[in-house]
């Protein structure tokens, strides 16, 4: 049910509670993204008001190729997705995150592209995003992020092969670790 309709039903079994109603899901999708962009890294203890505690985390892929890529759960599993991530990714150009959003009811996704890549790579192509946002009671109870996932196994794969000076044949079964 969109926001809209829940704002006209307002009954109790809309789901909607008093927070609902006056907190924006894009605002708060928004404010993310942005601490993502700014802080790397650093984002969870800027945005850690705008978390459940009990915030569940989903990064598309198989983790025995993208060593990020899982299930976390609440802040401290969000930043442990953060610290796998930027051991292996870089962004090359902070400014170049360029998302949209899309809001129905508490449901928000942000899609669009950025540049990153492994670090150490020297590929200047876009990545494509596609996060998706829940917000309830004014904070962010879900998170999935699903990013271009083919494109992504490809250049570990590929990583993997340069690092391990191995063929392209033998790197396909190769798993990056991090540290």
């Amino acid at each position: 049910m969109c926001r809209a309709a829940r704002l006209r039903t307002c009954s109790k079994d809309s789901g909607a509670t008093a927070l609902d109603l006056c907190t924006d899901p894009v605002a708060v999708a928004l404010a993310f993204v942005e601490a993502y962009r700014v802080h790397e890294k650093q984002m969870v203890e800027k945005i850690r008001h705008l978390l459940s505690v009990d915030l569940e985390v989903f990064i598309a892929g198989d983790p025995s190729t993208i060593p990020f890529a899982g299930r976390f759960h609440g802040p401290d599993g969000l930043q442990e997705f953060w610290n796998r991530f930027f051991q292996l990714i870089e962004r090359y150009d902070k400014e170049a995150l360029d998302v949209r959003y899309y809001a129905c009811s508490s449901e928000v996704v942000a899609y669009g592209t950025e540049n990153g890549r492994i670090i150490g790579h020297d590929t200047d192509a876009p990545t494509w995003l596609c996060l998706r946002f829940e917000v309830r009671d004014g904070v962010i109870v879900k998170f999935e992020d699903y990013f271009d996932t083919a494109s992504a196994q490809h250049h570990f794969h590929e990583f993997a092969r340069r690092r391990d000076g191995v063929s392209d044949n033998a790197a396909s079964h190769s798993v990056i670790a991090t540290k």
